[in-house]
């Protein structure tokens, strides 16, 4: 039940949903390919998420896959950093978390999904690492925490 002004019993509201449903550990993740659609200026690339949770909650391997553009990433890392962004600043920990930048195509395609692939992935493994770390207490560090388990998330559709 939630003790906010304005909350009826038996019901979480958003303000507070984190005070009553603290995170768990994160799953772990890796990107072990990107997928092209379209070519030439016009392809569109994806990368494949695989991601692995200790209990088993997608299947029974605990396993699932999740396809993501670099814009989406960009999205989440703009999100976490603001979340996370406390009266002293970002955590200096996620702001060195290194972050694939946006490249032009004069380089071959391959060359910079693949790059892009790999810098994806340990973007994803560092901030993960220091989201793990973040005490219950730091509102906006377990806010972030909820962006990342989302963006996770295997998709509905």
């Amino acid at each position: 039940m939630c003790v906010r002004l304005g909350c009826t019993a038996l019901r979480v509201c958003d303000g507070c949903f984190d005070d009553h449903f603290p995170p768990g550990p994160l799953p772990s993740v890796s990107i072990p390919t990107a997928v092209g659609v379209g070519e030439g200026r016009n392809a569109v690339f994806y990368y494949v998420l695989k991601v692995s949770a200790d209990q088993a909650s997608a299947n029974s391997s605990g396993q699932w896959g999740v396809v993501r553009r670099y814009s989406q990433f960009e999205a989440l890392r703009t999100r976490i950093l603001a979340l996370s962004a406390g009266e002293h600043g970002v955590p200096p920990a996620l702001s060195a978390a290194e972050f694939p930048p946006k490249t032009s195509w004069f380089s071959s395609a391959a060359e910079v999904v693949a790059e892009r692939r790999l810098g994806l992935g340990r973007w994803l493994i560092a901030t993960r690492a220091v989201l793990m770390g973040a005490r219950a207490e730091e509102a906006g560090m377990v806010a972030a925490v909820r962006e990342m388990r989302q963006f996770l998330a295997a998709d509905s559709s």
